[in-house]
């Protein structure tokens, strides 16, 4: 279950999505809903993710997306390649629990952002995802 938003939560009726943050025990947890993606939101709230996790101290990050969306193959690889440059030292685990066809755009994006030096991966369960992101040795 998503987090609920503490004070370092985001809305952007303009951008029409919301981002909340949640520190865990070794990470920061952030979940993103919207109605829909596209380039400026997607880039929005990885910025805004990756800058509270810079913040708040973490080197791991979860993004757990509520998005029944995905973009364009050619949106995604430059999103991909933006997320790669911008989350360099952080390892990021991107969750999609309720949408699974979205998970095929998102292994895409995450292959995109580790040929540009980020370690990022996506998953389907929160649970693996945090093995992973808090996995030693990794």
């Amino acid at each position: 279950m998503p987090p609920q938003p503490y004070e370092g939560g985001i809305e952007h009726p303009q951008e029409r999505y919301t981002l909340t943050f949640e520190p865990r025990g070794g990470y920061l947890f952030a979940s993103v809903r919207a109605p829909r993606i596209d380039r400026e939101i997607a880039l929005g709230y990885l910025r805004e993710a990756v800058d509270e996790c810079r913040r708040l101290g973490f080197d791991r990050l979860l993004i757990y997306r509520e998005i029944p969306e995905t973009l364009p193959p050619i949106t995604a690889f430059g999103v991909g390649e933006a997320f790669g440059r911008m989350s360099k030292g952080i390892r990021t685990a991107f969750v999609v629990e309720l949408h699974p066809r979205i998970h095929e755009e998102l292994e895409f994006k995450t292959l995109v952002a580790r040929n540009r030096g980020s370690l990022t991966l996506a998953f389907t369960t929160v649970e693996a995802a945090e093995a992973w992101l808090l996995g030693a040795g990794q």
